[in-house]
């Protein structure tokens, strides 16, 4: 094995857009940047930030991550924030959360590579970078360690062997820098129709509060302002509806155990299930008496299940194997069948379906996932239609007719910063799709069957899902 390194630095633009770092000897399959800002100037805190991006090309072929940290003067008890972004390659992050640059490696070129710069500020940066090539892979993979009793052992998929490991991190859990907002693991939305067609309800997790908004399409057609519901929770929830009005929502406590709440209590209540998890949880409904729900499990990454029926309560957990990258996404798609979806340690998307019996885990190819993202499917009919956000932040899907898998479609010019939540209207007709945008707005937009148009119009629902 050979490897190259070559060490430079760059200025940072103060216009967004893309910027070619020339100059080196070789083309790179991996750079780490580092920065850190004047405590005068443009940037009037203490920053710090160090990323990693690695790739053979441009686009699918393109992981990468960083942390930054911020402090009003650097001291004990200072203010303080820390931002932790698995989809760019570089940023800085001021005590109070302004994000002042912000860029994503965009391609790694014969002789440099390049960033897309979509965040910028009034003053430059220079940033520091080392170039590492040669016959060697590379690949960066955001995860979180267990809380299990020390010792004990982890795994991390990442595809090969590596020699050489570089670990940076930063709290992404319900710990709260002094003064400043902790950072909500992966937020994205979920979507759930509480009447079946019209009447769409989205839950977040802001820092750590979940926040809900509702919509009338029948009436109005108008989003409400976001709702902080009570409770301090990791990770973003899910929610589910198996009859008209009747909405469950289920989060990650910061306990990483499994809380579920209801329409029925007005969102008021929320009742520890168990489990234990450091993603989120997924849950789908077959029928107007039941509920299945499914998280990856702390210390096993094996994906388990919970069910809920009207005459038996909850059942036990139900390991059902697998060994997930990813919080599961799973959906009903027919009576007395649904399926399970997980990203698998080689960061592809990976299935497992009831239909009576458990069907064994399959891959499904495709392009690979965003580090941690899960797929995430709705169903009608027979059918599903399965979506995931990239590696490089694009959307993609795939469709499901009963019997076989569709090709992948890769939606272009479109970037969504989390992984997506779907829903599907009883008839069948319309799926409604919401991701975090890169603004950390959620985003809503639909897909439609008959034709198979997705992203025909986007509308903001706002919001700041960090």
């Amino acid at each position: 094995m050979t490897i190259q390194t070559y060490v430079g630095t760059f200025t940072s633009p103060l216009s967004t857009g893309q910027q070619a770092i020339t100059g080196i000897p070789f083309q790179p399959t991996a750079v780490i940047i580092w920065t850190a800002a004047p405590s005068s100037g443009w940037a009037t805190a203490d920053l710090f930030a160090k990323g990693f991006c690695a790739g053979t090309g441009s686009t699918s072929g393109i992981t990468q991550g960083y942390v930054a940290c911020g402090s009003a003067n650097g001291s004990s008890g200072s203010v303080g924030y820390r931002r932790y972004n698995t989809s760019a390659a570089i940023g800085l992050v001021g005590s109070t959360g302004t994000l002042y640059i912000e860029a994503t490696l965009y391609s790694m070129d014969s002789g440099g590579f390049t960033l897309n710069w979509g965040t910028v500020s009034s003053g430059t940066q220079i940033c520091n970078y080392m170039a590492i090539g040669g016959t060697t892979n590379a690949k960066v993979v955001g995860w979180q360690n267990n809380l299990g009793t020390v010792p004990f052992t982890q795994s991390v998929g990442v595809g090969f062997t590596p020699d050489c490991v570089i670990h940076i991190g930063a709290s992404t859990g319900a710990q709260t820098p002094p003064g400043g907002t902790p950072i909500a693991a992966g937020s994205h939305a979920a979507l759930v129709l509480n009447d079946g067609i019209h009447d769409i309800d989205a839950f977040g997790v802001n820092g750590t509060q979940p926040s809900a908004l509702t919509i009338n399409s029948s009436t109005s057609g108008v989003w409400s302002g976001w709702t902080v519901l009570s409770g301090s929770y990791n990770y973003s929830p899910m929610a589910v509806c198996r009859e008209s009005g009747l909405v469950d929502v289920y989060v990650v406590g910061a306990d990483y155990a499994v809380y579920e709440t209801s329409h029925a209590s007005n969102y008021g209540t929320w009742v520890n299930i168990g489990g234990t998890t450091h993603h989120g949880v997924t849950a789908c409904s077959m029928t107007q008496s039941r509920e299945d729900i499914f998280i990856t499990d702390y210390s096993s990454s094996n994906v388990y299940q919970k069910y809920w029926t009207s005459t038996g309560g909850w059942s036990g957990w139900i390991n059902l194997g697998g060994t997930a990258n990813s919080g599961p996404g799973a959906c009903s798609y027919a009576s007395n069948q649904m399926a399970v979806f997980i990203q698998g340690t080689d960061g592809y998307t990976w299935w497992k379906y009831w239909s009576g019996t458990w069907s064994t885990w399959a891959s499904l190819g495709g392009p690979q996932l965003e580090s941690t993202n899960h797929p995430a499917a709705c169903g009608h009919g027979g059918n599903i239609y399965l979506f995931i956000t990239t590696l490089a932040d694009a959307i993609a899907y795939t469709v499901w007719n009963g019997s076989s898998w569709s090709g992948w479609t890769t939606v272009p010019g479109i970037i969504m910063t989390s992984s997506p939540e779907v829903q599907i209207t009883s008839d069948g007709t319309t799926v409604h799709y919401a991701a975090r945008g890169n603004d950390q707005a959620i985003w809503h937009t639909t897909y439609d069957v008959a034709s198979g148009v997705f992203g025909a119009s986007w509308e903001s629902l706002g919001g700041t899902f960090p």
